[in-house]
């Protein structure tokens, strides 16, 4: 069984999966929470396209499930990460440069952990100054 989320508009909360099998597509969250989009290890099958998150403390994505898809989506307004990513392939997206850190904090545009699968990030547009 598949659950997908389509063209929802969550203009202040977050948005955290717990389940296998699903599709966010088309999503647009602003959140001041920790996390825009989190998903936890024990999640697999996860596709997240055409979606545009921002506003989050920490990081805009949390993704630490395998297998799982990130593609065509826009992280910004971050504090500290874009995103931080265990396993899964991160493509055709839009990570600008537009920070908001937080004196005394490390930021990463696309942080990653303790492996629980293949990383794959192509054909992104990053405008991260390094």
């Amino acid at each position: 069984m598949w659950i997908s989320l389509k063209k929802l508009s969550l203009p202040f909360g977050n948005l955290k999966i717990e389940a296998e099998n699903v599709t966010v597509r088309c999503v647009k969250l602003t959140t001041s929470t920790p996390y825009g989009l989190e998903c936890r290890r024990g999640c697999g099958n996860l596709l997240v396209e055409d979606t545009e998150i921002s506003g989050a403390t920490e990081a805009q994505l949390v993704g630490l499930v395998s297998p799982a898809v990130y593609r065509r989506i826009h992280l910004h307004g971050s504090v500290r990460d874009h995103m931080k990513l265990d396993a899964g392939t991160l493509e055709y997206s839009y990570l600008p440069d537009d920070y908001r850190p937080v004196a005394g904090t490390h930021n990463d545009a696309v942080q990653t952990g303790v492996s629980s699968g293949p990383i794959v990030i192509r054909y992104n547009l990053s405008l991260i100054h390094i």
